[in-house]
């Protein structure tokens, strides 16, 4: 009997999955392809949502934040991403973690349930 290999077990999270900056702009590039609507959607107010997908398709990466900007993206092998692409240098990037209460409303407003 053969047995069943689920298509996540060769794509998300797979032990070879390269982590590199080509393989993930690469990644990114399959959305932002699609036109300027995309950046849009995840630069005004889905950037928690696209951060999430990285996170999903690179599992080693953690979700960062920058409360000043408001604004989510993905630490992958030491730099961080968005929707635009590498952003390392462009925000004050912090693990995500709700620090003060009083930022969580803004949070889910703006970046979860836009």
């Amino acid at each position: 009997m053969m047995n069943k290999i689920s298509v996540c077990d060769n794509w998300v999270g797979a032990p070879d999955t390269l982590d590199d900056e080509k393989t993930v702009i690469k990644f990114i590039s399959h959305f932002s392809a699609h036109g300027p609507q995309v950046k849009t959607c995840f630069t005004n107010g889905n950037c928690f949502w696209f951060s999430a997908i990285l996170h999903t398709r690179f599992p080693r990466s953690i979700i960062v934040y920058d409360p000043i900007d408001n604004h989510f993206g993905c630490q992958i092998e030491n730099q961080v991403y968005d929707i635009t692409g590498l952003v390392t240098h462009a925000y004050s990037w912090e693990p995500f973690g709700i620090q003060d209460e009083l930022e969580l409303p803004r949070i889910v407003r703006d970046c979860i349930y836009f």
